[in-house]
């Protein structure tokens, strides 16, 4: 029987350096006109293209990456607007005004991280196996990471009390709630 998914273990650490098999939904790939040349294909079914081409690899890598680095930015985005919309309701509030640095640290490191990449890629031109694409995501992700565990109000030097922090969200939904009101009919 052929196997048409991923190789097994055994057979892609011996496999890795030469090839890396790739699942191709021609279905999708015609719909959107993406050039491809079904030649490549090593399996084919009315739909599924397993490749050996290597050439497909960075591109699907590269655009989950835009798609993962837009999603984890629009987080942080989310996370620092909530904050900035609280302290201007409580400015005296040094846990905000710290969680509100963090957020925009973490914003600011992650589109320069795509433009450092940026650089190098448009200076050096298109390197295959290039590493920054891989530190950019290290970066992001850990940006995200942090801007995460500071959303989460559970370290201490970051989060007022529970029942203080419960109340400062409470204000804050009833004043977004009294802005929408005032706000004239669209």
């Amino acid at each position: 029987m052929l196997n048409i998914g991923w190789p097994t273990w055994r057979h892609s650490v011996r496999l890795q350096s030469r090839w890396a098999p790739t699942s191709i939904n021609l279905h999708w790939i015609n719909e959107f006109g993406i050039p491809f040349e079904e030649n490549q294909c090593l399996v084919k079914t009315s739909d599924i293209c397993i490749t050996s081409s290597h050439e497909f690899v960075p591109y699907i890598h590269q655009t989950a990456a835009i798609v993962l680095i837009s999603i984890l930015f629009i987080f942080c985005w989310g996370f620092y607007s909530r904050a900035k919309d609280k302290l201007k309701m409580f400015p005296q509030n040094k846990n905000i005004r710290r969680r509100s640095r963090i957020y925009l640290g973490c914003l600011i490191a992650m589109p320069l991280s795509v433009m450092w990449a940026a650089k190098i890629y448009f200076t050096k031109g298109e390197v295959v196996g290039d590493p920054s694409l891989f530190y950019v995501e290290w970066v992001c992700l850990w940006a995200f990471a942090i801007s995460w565990l500071v959303a989460s109000k559970q370290l201490p030097l970051l989060s007022n009390s529970k029942k203080e922090e419960d109340e400062i969200d409470d204000q804050l939904e009833q004043s977004e709630g009294h802005d929408k009101k005032n706000d004239p009919p669209e």
